[in-house]
């Protein structure tokens, strides 16, 4: 994820990246605005997670955070699901598929 979209995640969420070694976002941008919404969700509910980690991975995102009430990992578990219907590249809809024998959520234009 860029520079500009990782440091908006950091400034609206305090404390929520603290965990995470120098917070990266091991995902592309197309998922920005997946994660920023599960974030303001969970911030509603629990302001103090700790996040530690986020990717991508088999084509889909992964949020992983230090212990949390249920609910907040249902939040995630959608969001996850979520995400292998959206472009990790520009965000618009896609599936995944393979590319450079790696999986990925893609759009037509993207593949």
């Amino acid at each position: 994820m860029n520079l500009e979209h990782t440091q908006k995640l950091i400034k609206d969420f305090p404390g929520f990246f603290d965990e995470m070694i120098w917070p990266e976002f091991e995902c592309g941008d197309g998922w920005f605005d997946l994660i920023y919404g599960l974030c303001s969700k969970i911030k509603e509910i629990y302001p103090g997670v700790k996040v530690v980690q986020v990717k991508e991975k088999f084509g889909g995102l992964r949020f992983y955070i230090e212990k949390a009430p249920a609910v907040i990992y249902d939040f995630i578990d959608d969001a996850e699901k979520e995400s292998e219907g959206i472009c990790e590249i520009c965000g618009k809809s896609g599936q995944i598929c393979s590319h450079n024998n790696w999986l990925g959520v893609r759009c037509t234009n993207c593949k």
